[in-house]
């Protein structure tokens, strides 16, 4: 895979290099995504390239201009990586019969039972397990959210400076990038929330209660990066009867005085308990998920 930054930068890369589909963002500096089209299909070698729109817009208008520049579909943002590839094995086998067998049209399929979900506060489970299975490897989805996390880390200030300001495109325009990164992450109520500020941004009303509620979302995504186990903590969890006794009680603790449950610590409570006991600890993970804690604490006590 390969990711330009801006139309121009696109047709620059697609100049000396073949690939199977392009996946082209609407709205991009320099060149859009629109104008990005018209230029490839005006080259013979690229006429029948696959193109596929990704764009927060979902108008009946907007998906015929992009169907109009010779577009073979329409991606909505935020993405549903189930949806997306169903769509990218449909495009790419239309235009490339060969390729058809070797396309996952189920990306799920693969996924073993009994095998662990990557649960992130913030973060939609099973959007994570998708990418887990595709990308093949969690590392790769930890790095990838890592980045994310990285790159919009100032967007509190900046939009604030900018709501100051009053120069609403700008924010609008970070907005519109972090919402679209968010939710091929599966960070989806960060997503929404940023939907939503943009658009009262957009329509010129009062968004002091819509950026309050996204500050709040994006503090959850910032303290679960905070609080994300490192690729070592979960390649080599211990399964010592000692760590699993410990991991118990720094559970207990943080249960008991409501406290945020890091990932780690999950991860490292699973992988020591004794094989009996799996089924107890899933049920824990997923009450904890929702943040019941009274059951996770009936739960714990069986454990114990």
């Amino acid at each position: 895979m390969v990711v330009a930054h801006d139309g121009q930068h696109a047709l620059d890369i697609l100049e000396h290099n073949d690939f199977d589909i392009v996946l082209m963002d609407i709205q991009m500096p320099v060149m859009d995504g629109l104008q990005a089209t018209r230029k490839i299909r005006l080259q013979q070698r690229l006429a029948h390239l696959p193109i596929v729109a990704m764009s927060a817009g979902v108008t009946f208008s907007e998906r015929e201009k992009c169907l109009a520049v010779g577009m073979a579909d329409f991606i909505a943002k935020p993405i549903d990586p189930l949806l997306m590839f169903d769509i990218i094995a449909k495009v790419v086998s239309k235009a490339h019969p060969s390729l058809a067998t070797e396309i996952a049209l189920d990306p799920l399929a693969s996924v073993q039972d009994g095998q662990s979900i990557l649960n992130l506060p913030g973060f939609d489970a099973k959007r994570l397990q998708v990418l887990e299975t595709l990308m093949k490897d969690r590392e790769k989805v930890l790095q990838g959210i890592q980045q994310f996390e990285e790159s919009f880390v100032d967007i509190e200030q900046e939009v604030s400076a900018w709501l100051a300001q009053d120069n609403h495109a700008a924010a609008c325009a970070r907005l519109h990038a972090l919402k679209g990164v968010a939710g091929n992450w599966g960070a989806i109520e960060l997503a929404a929330l940023t939907d939503q500020l943009e658009n009262i941004l957009k329509q010129g009303g009062d968004p002091t209660i819509e950026f309050q509620q996204f500050c709040v979302a994006w503090q959850v995504i910032r303290n679960t990066m905070q609080n994300l186990p490192t690729l070592t903590d979960l390649t080599n969890l211990s399964t010592d009867k000692n760590t699993f006794n410990h991991d118990l009680l720094t559970l207990g603790e943080l249960l008991t005085d409501n406290k945020l449950v890091p990932i780690n610590l999950l991860d490292s409570l699973t992988a020591s308990a004794p094989e009996q006991q799996t089924e107890l600890i899933m049920r824990l993970r997923k009450v904890i998920n929702i943040y019941d804690y009274d059951k996770a604490l009936l739960i714990l006590r069986e454990l114990q």
